[in-house]
């Protein structure tokens, strides 16, 4: 899966997880998701075009029960030479994502599996910044 191959999170680790949800954070009718299935669903999350809906997601899912120190990664650009990516707590999140400006294209992984993705994760943020540099110097 891209997960798995750009920054290592195995979303669906059979130790501590049963499966994977997509959802999209962004509608073009505005509605959200049913927060509160997502959170007694048990998966892994994965949130695609969430970025601008950040503070909307957090408040979402925290409000309907799930852990604020839920671990949580924020990918911009994955599998590409300009990936960027971060990880955090669900309480965190939304600051993390606003300090370091990510932005779309982006995507959230929420769940007990991001915690395994720590080294990958400061691995690619760090090809990234290498790749930005290049670019500047040339």
């Amino acid at each position: 899966m891209l997960f798995r191959s750009a920054i290592g999170i195995s979303v669906t680790h059979r130790d501590h997880v049963a499966g994977v949800t997509l959802v999209t954070g962004h509608t073009k009718t505005g509605n959200s998701p049913n927060w509160k299935a997502l959170v007694d669903s048990g998966t892994t999350l994965v949130i695609y075009m969430a970025i601008a809906n950040i503070d909307a997601i957090v408040n979402g899912l925290t409000h309907n029960g799930m852990n604020a120190n839920t671990p949580v990664a924020a990918i911009e650009n994955a599998t590409r030479a300009d990936q960027r990516a971060l990880t955090a707590t669900l309480g965190t999140l939304a600051r993390r994502v606003h300090d370091e400006k990510l932005s779309s294209p982006a995507i959230i992984v929420i769940g007990e599996v991001v915690a395994f993705a720590s080294a990958s994760l400061a691995a690619a943020s760090l090809r990234a910044s290498e790749h930005r540099a290049d670019k500047r110097v040339a």
